[in-house]
């Protein structure tokens, strides 16, 4: 009888671990999410299959390794995440610089004031305009400084109003032709501005997913080594819940 149920118990066993080794991340997740339960409790197989899924989903971007993170390094995570996106917040971005800063400035108060078509409530971003390049254009003109930068604010306004041309009337359109080479210049170096920040934005979240999965207990190391690696990409996290935050590990720090 002895033998026979201590059969029984490794064939369970056995079960068990096979149940485990079948289960894909996301049914780990799910149970996760539905019993309530921390990321870290997860035994080493169901941490083996959330990483290699965490890998194959981000590879050239990010991996899992198997170490566990210290509070070190959570630390770190979240310091990173908070400098860098306090850093993009911060970002100016450069149209033009020398003559050009001035002639610009100049052609693009024209346009705002003759030629911008705006939908919606976008004419208070058409009065905004106006009284920012009022200003640059007099700060040009005393060359402080000879260079014409803006912020978010002012690119993504621009970009926005200036992607779909548009003329009212035959002397709308005579503008347009006469002006094409300006104009495509200027939405030429906001379009790189434009594509810049979706890189930059990809790595902000890139950086918030590597302190959310170290909350969690899972060390990630970012393996892009620039920019340019995150085009086309983008980092997806593993985690029970779409609406659960990066949490700091009380644990580790009590």
């Amino acid at each position: 009888m002895g033998k026979e149920k201590e059969t029984a118990t490794v064939t369970e066993d056995k079960k068990a671990y096979m149940k485990t080794s079948e289960q894909s991340a996301q049914d780990i997740l799910d149970a996760v999410a539905k019993q309530n339960k921390d990321m870290k409790e997860l035994d080493d197989d169901q941490r083996l299959v959330i990483i290699t899924d965490f890998n194959k989903k981000n590879e050239g971007i990010a991996e899992i390794v198997e170490e566990r993170p210290d509070q070190a390094f959570i630390d770190q995570a979240k310091k990173d995440f908070e400098d860098y996106q306090n850093e993009y917040v911060n970002l100016t971005y450069e149209l033009c610089k020398g003559d050009k800063a001035l002639e610009y400035a100049k052609w693009l108060k024209e346009w705002n004031a003759d030629h911008a078509v705006a939908p919606q409530n976008y004419w208070i971003g058409v009065l905004r305009f106006d009284e920012e390049i009022t200003k640059r254009i007099a700060d040009l003109e005393k060359n402080e400084p000879d260079i014409f930068e803006m912020d978010y604010g002012m690119l993504t306004y621009l970009y926005q109003m200036m992607m779909g041309p548009v003329s009212i009337g035959i002397e709308g359109a005579r503008w347009m032709l006469e002006n094409q080479e300006t104009y495509n210049a200027i939405l030429n170096k906001l379009g790189e501005h434009v594509d810049m920040i979706e890189l930059i934005k990809k790595k902000i979240g890139v950086l918030q997913i590597r302190w959310s999965m170290a909350c969690q207990g899972f060390k990630m190391i970012i393996t892009a080594k620039n920019l340019e690696d995150f085009r086309g990409k983008t980092a997806t996290e593993t985690r029970p819940a779409e609406s659960e935050k990066p949490k700091e590990d009380k644990e580790a720090k009590g």
